[in-house]
């Protein structure tokens, strides 16, 4: 029996400006990755976050308001004082958010299909393309936390973070 589950990315403290990709699994190859639009190349489709989009392209003077993100290749169109690429060839798309500065927002979540008593190996990619205050972030799955938080590296540079999960037996959709 396959049950579905919400896997969550949420910032846990005030944290603005990151920008992620996920997938899932990392370097271990055990299976497809599940997670649709992980890195982002479709746009912004296939996930759901407490943010809100914008898909304008700003002036060189413009800058993003708290709340708002944008999926993209160019942070500088999301907000001028943004830098970064995203983490694949350096031009494709990505998540930037202009975080609300109000802590447990969701930055992104979608429901998931998975099998009981299976090993599910999650990852995300962070940078820092403003780099005050980087965000603090955790993975949840059903609203509950999943492995420890972790900081987007102030440095401009990505770094991946990983966790495991056992589904166990639940049942039931979610």
């Amino acid at each position: 029996m396959r049950n579905h589950f919400l896997f969550s990315l949420i910032f846990l403290l005030s944290s603005p400006f990151i920008s992620l990709t996920q997938n899932c699994p990392t370097t271990l190859a055990l299976g497809q990755n599940i997670i649709q639009n992980g890195d982002f190349e479709l746009g912004n489709v296939g996930f759901t976050t407490d943010a809100s989009y914008t898909d304008f392209r700003f002036s060189p003077t413009d800058y993003s308001n708290p709340g708002w993100y944008y999926v993209g290749a160019d942070p500088t169109f999301f907000n001028n004082a943004f830098l970064g690429a995203d983490n694949t060839t350096g031009s494709g798309q990505f998540l930037m958010v202009d975080d609300s500065c109000d802590p447990n927002k969701v930055v992104s979540q979608q429901e998931v299909e998975v099998i009981p008593n299976t090993w599910y190996f999650f990852s995300t990619w962070l940078i820092s393309i403003f780099n005050i205050a980087p965000a603090e972030l955790q993975f949840f799955i059903d609203g509950v936390p999943l492995g420890n938080t972790f900081l987007a590296p102030p440095n401009q540079n990505w770094q991946e973070f990983r966790e495991s999960w056992f589904s166990g037996n639940n049942n039931g959709t979610v």
